[in-house]
């Protein structure tokens, strides 16, 4: 009795699909968490004093912290120019929410130090919701290689099917005088 080449071939696949959604749960898990600890946790004010070698001009400046989780509520304190430190008034410039400062005048200010206040995820909070953004990270690197496995298997799979199956048939016909 000849033993079927399909079976092992189809655990494979099946084992590999099962990973897939496993860590594909996985990551909806680490998102949600990551979540619940951006919404949950204290949140506090901090302020940064002289951020110093910003600019006022059309094209925008990012404040520094402007990028940390759940940075929200910012309020700029005072401008001052980085030549003469003279104050620059709050009609020649705006401030999104997002931290982008943006020159309303027409006079450019090349290098302005920038005082200001921003709420935050609280700094012993922070240490969990990075930990668990790290974790994410380092998850989605993993997967990217997860395709690469499913189609090594798929290539091996037919690799098998043609070199177990089809070359058998086409040795067959040489033997019997076709091909």
């Amino acid at each position: 009795m000849k033993k079927s080449i399909i079976g092992p071939i189809v655990s494979v696949f099946v084992l590999v699909l099962v990973i897939a959604i496993l860590s594909g749960l996985t990551f909806l898990f680490v998102a949600q968490l990551k979540t619940n600890a951006m919404d949950t946790s204290d949140k506090a004010t901090f302020t940064v004093t002289n951020e110093s070698s910003a600019w006022l001009n059309n094209s925008g400046y990012t404040l520094d912290r402007a990028n940390e989780p759940s940075f929200a509520s910012v309020s700029i304190t005072l401008i001052q120019n980085g030549s003469d430190g003279k104050t620059v008034t709050s009609g020649n410039y705006s401030i999104s929410a997002a931290g982008v400062l943006t020159n309303a005048s027409a006079v450019v200010w090349t290098n302005v130090n920038v005082t200001y206040t921003y709420s935050a995820i609280a700094s012993d909070a922070r240490t969990a919701y990075e930990s668990i953004n790290d974790t994410e990270a380092a998850g989605a690197t993993i997967t990217t290689y997860l395709s690469l496995i499913f189609l090594a298997v798929i290539f091996g799979a037919i690799l098998t099917l043609v070199l177990r199956i089809i070359l058998p048939y086409i040795n067959l016909g040489k033997n019997m005088g076709g091909f």
